[in-house]
């Protein structure tokens, strides 16, 4: 059985080779490659991550990714991002 340092460190490659990953996308390809058990309907009605994934994702991308909440995407970090922000609109 998949653990969640192992789907998170999916999205950190998915990252590396495709600089950005939505939220949508990531949810369906978790679930058809690791399980129903890794993602959820959250309140606002959209597929989501499980937060244990999310918070190793985080670690692993700590200085590498940020989120862009409009656009409900995670990207790589740009030089003009601000420093320590993870989240950017």
């Amino acid at each position: 059985m998949p653990t969640a340092p192992e789907v998170a460190r999916w999205m950190q490659r998915k990252i590396r080779e495709d600089r950005i990953l939505y939220q949508r996308d990531a949810a369906e390809a978790i679930r058809q490659q690791f399980g129903e058990e890794f993602v959820y309907i959250n309140e606002n009605g959209n597929p989501a991550i499980r937060e244990d994934i999310l918070a190793e994702f985080r670690q692993l991308t700590e200085q590498s990714v940020v989120w862009e909440h409009g656009m409900l995407r995670w990207r790589k970090r740009r030089p003009d991002d601000p420093r320590g922000v993870r989240q950017v609109d």
